[in-house]
């Protein structure tokens, strides 16, 4: 790749029902950023589970070399159908689909993944190259979930810690780029040994919304076009205030930090139940504090 060039966007397609809207909403975000679109096709080979016997002829990809590339021809055609500006190439690379899109994610800006994949089980919950590669990509990944409209409001997940900021400055340049407002979202609640009464109901929010004011200051400043709401809300649970927001939202934008060894800790407890029952896209944005 030209270090020269702009960084890609990367969107990775399995032939599924769900790949062409994943596709769409990949060439959309890459016609915003002015950016290339690369479609890339993992073709896994299988694994052994035992040892084969001796003078086993090589086995091959699960798919042969046409049907993969059919799959990315597809996937390009769709794309100069409906953004022919859109510079975009197709790749075909031999490997597991969640290694393939975290070893893309490191020259890419961002990595756009469907929730499902192949097969009955797949489709029943979240996919796991999805779970992986929104844990361990070294870039901002964009999960295709829920309704996909570019109409509602970006919301934005605000904790007070050093995870927000990368989330927050993304998810301004999304609301100026769709031209819609951006809710800016705190979930706080009170200790369970505090009585709750108007006057700590009072306190807890002017608190919340010091929070935002405080994270928020700054791309106010610089995104002085986009139409700002915060919005504090009294939730003992993160995940549950952001879930219902995404039910109106377009986009819902979470940060999370490069640590730890578990998905769900990679992600954080709310990137991971968001990333699972989101009713819209969720982009996780990684923070290497």
């Amino acid at each position: 790749m030209n270090e020269n060039s702009p960084a890609p966007v990367v969107v990775g397609v399995d032939g599924s029902d769900d790949s062409p809207s994943t596709v769409i909403l990949a060439a959309a975000y890459a016609a915003d950023r002015q950016s290339p679109l690369r479609i890339v096709h993992a073709r896994a080979w299988p694994t052994y589970t035992g040892n084969p016997p001796l003078l086993t002829p090589p086995v091959a990809p699960i798919e042969d070399e046409p049907t993969a590339r059919l799959i990315v021809d597809n996937a390009r055609d769709l794309v100069r159908g409906v953004h022919p500006d859109v510079n975009v190439t197709g790749h075909v690379i031999d490997g597991g689909p969640a290694v393939v899109l975290i070893d893309e994610s490191r020259h890419a800006t961002l990595v756009v993944v469907g929730s499902h994949g192949h097969g009955g089980l797949a489709r029943r919950a979240l996919g796991s190259t999805a779970m992986d590669v929104a844990a361990r990509a070294t870039c901002p990944v964009l999960v295709v979930r829920g309704e996909v409209t570019r109409n509602g409001p970006v919301v934005v997940g605000v904790d007070g810690r050093g995870t927000s900021k990368a989330a927050i400055d993304f998810a301004f340049a999304e609301a100026r780029a769709r031209s819609v407002p951006l809710r800016a979202v705190h979930a706080w609640h009170h200790s369970t040994n505090l009585v709750d009464t108007a006057e700590s109901e009072a306190d807890g929010r002017q608190r919340a919304r010091s929070v935002l004011d405080e994270w928020l200051s700054d791309d106010r400043g610089n995104f002085g076009d986009v139409v700002v709401e915060t919005v504090p809300v009294h939730q003992a649970n993160p995940a549950r205030a952001l879930g219902e927001e995404s039910a109106k939202a377009s986009l819902v934008v979470l940060g999370s930090r490069m640590r730890g060894a578990l998905r769900s800790r990679l992600l954080g407890s709310t990137g991971y139940a968001m990333v699972h029952t989101s009713q819209c896209p969720v982009v996780i944005v990684r923070s290497a504090t």
